[in-house]
């Protein structure tokens, strides 16, 4: 095999696989491909040695515009920040993202130390001493194609960051029924509420729950109500993208399926990531649960809009409209 030959393949194999852009994504993909294709085979065709040479040094400069297509079109100049209520259907941003960005999340308090966030949630002013780890680990997550994902009880001292790196990135709040968040919730740490409050029924854990003040400070415990009212001030910056589990969930988990494909679209388009029909469809099909699609949650339960209705005693709705009932209404729910 003729070293022009060789040179050939290789220029194939970068063509095929580097690694700053997604091929079914990039139409001069096709472009280049095609022309690199009928140009081997001309090549095939001919003896002349000019010819072979002016075909060579054009092999040459279509690799050359390989930086060119990293600068325009890289997937990776739209950063995503995406932060949600616990228990709100965290799970189906995160899988959305995965399925339609290709990047995989990045847990920042995880990879840092959850003690360290908690100290900050009891004294904002210990958040200046984390800020370069901080940094490096949000930088970290972007340079290995991730997006940071934190709860709202979390999310002030990465928005810190943003702001003071100046960096451009596209922010998402996921939000969902209080109501469901707290059945969730229930479920979610059924072990951990009996430990305070001993042996109990659903009942008196929602009820448990519900009654929540803000000042209670045991990390393990989800106060709705709190992350609620941080989620309803992230909200007032109007660069956030609204999400609404229940928009989002699907026919699946209850919803309305045009109106989750509205959704997804909707999404895509924010962040510059547009969808033919066939990969809507896709994305509709994998996105529910933990049975098609890429594995994200290890706690999804049931996923389904209104469970709260199968629990909620008279009580339980009396306190609720009483305690979160003016934020329930804030993020666009009713109190029915």
């Amino acid at each position: 095999m003729t070293q022009f030959i060789q040179e050939l393949k290789a220029v194939k194999k970068t063509l095929l696989y580097h690694d700053f852009w997604v091929i079914h994504k990039n139409i001069l993909f096709i472009i280049e491909f095609s022309i690199f294709e009928l140009t081997k085979n001309i090549y095939y065709r001919v003896n002349m040695f000019k010819l072979k040479f002016l075909i060579k040094s054009f092999l040459f400069l279509l690799i050359l515009t390989i930086p060119f297509k990293n600068f325009c079109f890289s997937e990776d100049k739209d950063k995503i920040f995406l932060t949600t209520i616990p228990k709100s259907g965290t799970h189906l941003m995160i899988k959305l993202f995965v399925i339609m960005t290709e990047k995989n999340p990045s847990n920042i308090p995880g990879l840092m130390d959850y003690s360290q966030f908690f100290r900050f949630y009891k004294e904002p002013q210990s958040y200046q001493k984390m800020f370069p780890l901080m940094t490096k680990l949000i930088n970290y997550s972007y340079e290995n194609k991730m997006f940071p994902v934190v709860h709202t009880n979390f999310a002030e001292p990465i928005l810190e960051y943003f702001l003071e790196s100046k960096q451009k990135f596209k922010k998402f709040i996921m939000i969902r029924d209080l109501r469901d968040v707290i059945i969730s919730a229930v479920f979610y740490q059924h072990d951990i509420i009996e430990q305070h409050i001993g042996p109990s029924t659903i009942e008196e854990k929602i009820t448990y729950l519900l009654t929540l003040k803000n000042s209670d400070q045991d990390r393990y415990i989800i106060i709705t109500r709190k992350y609620a009212q941080k989620a309803l001030k992230l909200m007032e910056d109007d660069s956030f993208f609204v999400c609404r589990f229940e928009d989002l969930v699907g026919e699946k988990g209850g919803g309305d399926k045009e109106l989750q494909a509205k959704t997804i679209v909707d999404i895509a388009n924010h962040l510059k990531y547009p969808l033919d029909d066939e990969q809507l469809e896709k994305i509709i099909d994998e996105l529910f649960g933990n049975e098609t699609g890429p594995k994200i949650s290890v706690t999804f339960k049931d996923g389904q809009i209104g469970k709260w209705r199968n629990y909620f005693t008279e009580e339980h709705n009396r306190i609720f409209k009483e305690r979160m009932g003016e934020l329930q209404l804030k993020l666009g729910y009713t109190l029915d």
